[in-house]
């Protein structure tokens, strides 16, 4: 696993690499930015309890490349979610992952998590994912 986390890069297709997150004036963030951020606190959740507290998850147009995304998600890569006022928000990466593991039966799922009540959280990351006004 250790292993798996530090060379993360050789593992993740180069679509996933190239996920960034921008809004106006603020600094682009990327997936691997994140991945690097919370490498070192990957937890286990509750595959299950976690989908209970999250909003729908979103809706793709395609079913038929929902089945595909969902049916060639691997678990073992952690999915990010982020943390706000105590409780789970969504999903940010690996909605796929996570629909897998509830579809599968697996209990639990690894997990990144941005809590955006950390004070070591940056100020980047809370403004960009909505833990700062």
């Amino acid at each position: 696993m250790k292993l798996l986390l530090e060379q993360w890069r050789q593992y993740i297709t180069e679509a996933g690499l190239d996920t960034k997150w921008d809004k106006d004036g603020e600094p682009t963030i990327t997936l691997p930015e994140l991945q690097n951020y919370l490498r070192n606190n990957i937890i286990s959740l509750n595959a299950l309890e976690l989908f209970k507290q999250l909003p729908s998850l979103p809706i793709d147009p395609d079913p038929i490349e929902k089945e595909k995304r969902i049916d060639s998600a691997n678990l073992e890569y952690p999915i990010i979610v982020v943390k706000h006022e105590g409780r789970y928000k969504y999903v940010l990466d690996g909605n796929h992952r996570l629909q897998k593991a509830i579809d599968t039966g697996t209990e639990n799922i690894k997990a990144g998590v941005l809590d955006l009540d950390d004070p070591e959280t940056p100020d980047a990351f809370k403004r960009m994912f909505g833990g700062a006004k």
